[in-house]
């Protein structure tokens, strides 16, 4: 089950629109969209940490870099989410997380380390390019 994730939302007319699209060239953008989500994926992992604190005595284990996972939950839908644990206990969030709500990044991490949403969007302009070049034919 994944415990942190970023979704990213538009506006209910371009969703509409994008759907549509989707539905007529599935066959195109479902392989555009996966490789995109893996590219992020690695794009993240290989995403440096921040130098440690002073006096951190916490032992960097690097499992929050290797807990990236993408998923297919539909036809060019694809979520990726980091699955890092510690004692059963899900902490991508503190580290990671979102400036706002309830997967904040905690207090600590503010300012240091990178948001994941932030990497994300960083790739984004890399899915238009795909999506574009693969539509560029039909």
């Amino acid at each position: 089950m994944p415990k942190y994730s970023v979704r990213i939302f538009g506006y209910n007319r371009v969703r509409n629109s994008l759907r549509a699209l989707v539905s007529a060239h599935a066959q195109i953008l479902d392989p555009v969209v996966r490789e995109w989500a893996q590219s992020t994926r690695r794009t993240l992992k290989a995403t440096k940490y921040p130098p440690k604190l002073a006096n951190q005595k916490y032992v960097r284990t690097g499992m929050l870099a290797n807990s990236f996972a993408v998923e297919r939950v539909g036809v060019a839908r694809y979520r990726i989410d980091n699955r890092a644990q510690r004692r059963g206990v899900s902490y991508a969030s503190w580290v990671i997380g979102d400036q706002t709500g309830d997967l904040r990044q905690a207090q600590i991490h503010q300012g240091r380390w990178w948001r994941m949403a932030d990497v994300i969007r960083d790739e984004l302009p890399e899915l238009r390019a795909a999506i574009e070049k693969g539509l560029q034919n039909i």
